[in-house]
């Protein structure tokens, strides 16, 4: 029962991992288009690097 019970706790944190990662991705495209012009890509994609990075120390 306990051991249904953690699977069932692990799989909804899969599905709030999946979440975030697809708002995550969403927000970056946003703000992607918004400094496309003002910013060069590769300062842009330097910073998203370590996010995926940062992300994983805090699970």
């Amino acid at each position: 029962d306990v051991a249904k019970h953690h699977r069932l706790r692990q799989k909804n944190h899969l599905r709030k991992n999946l979440l975030v990662t697809a708002i995550e991705l969403l927000c970056k495209r946003t703000s992607e288009e918004m400094t496309t012009s003002s910013q060069p890509r590769s300062k842009l994609s330097s910073s998203g690097a370590d996010y995926p990075g940062s992300l994983n120390t805090s699970t």
